[in-house]
């Protein structure tokens, strides 16, 4: 079995490796850790000095890279040093994950999700999603629990502010 592991920086993909981490696996299990980065000078608010966008892509490689190579010791440690790589890209997100699973011919791809709704899901995209909907194999999306209870009390707190009035005025 090959189990590719999508992540970025973020809280949710850190579940995403403990749910792997945690888990039994069959015997010749291979894993690879993938971060793909997604780089748009405009989105550190800065004006298009290429010597400046080189530079900050570079900071922003390096440091995916070491996360990367942190990871993959990690899980080296749990499973074997043989069984676990892993490897920095760049590009769009969603597209090159599904590109590296196609190549790399995995079995499952796990990644983290947000869990953005509404809005902020309509703006910013949803990576898990567009894995989900693309993927030649199965997609496990690890959500972060205590984020998703956050959110239900959030739900509940509003309800309870402003309740929901269906009908006409008399």
């Amino acid at each position: 079995m090959k189990v590719l592991i999508a992540v970025d920086q973020s809280e949710c993909s850190l579940k995403a490796l403990e749910a792997v981490a945690d888990r039994c696996w069959p015997e010749g299990t291979l894993f690879e850790v993938i971060s793909v980065v997604e780089f748009a000078p405009g989105q550190y608010g800065m004006a298009y000095d290429a010597q400046a966008v080189v530079a900050i892509q570079n900071q922003v490689e390096e440091y995916s890279k070491q996360f990367v190579d942190e990871k993959v010791q990690q899980l080296q440690n749990l499973f074997g040093k043989g069984k676990v790589t892993g490897k920095m890209l760049n590009g769009f997100v969603a597209e090159v994950t599904l590109e590296e699973a196609k190549t790399w011919n995995c079995d499952l791809i796990v990644v983290g999700s947000h869990g953005r709704r509404g809005i902020s899901k309509f703006f910013l995209g949803s990576v898990a999603e567009k894995i989900v909907c693309n993927a030649h194999c199965s997609v496990e999306v690890v959500k972060d629990k205590q984020s998703l209870a956050e959110q239900a009390q959030k739900q509940k707190t509003r309800a309870k502010e402003k309740p929901l009035v269906v009908g006409r005025k008399n």
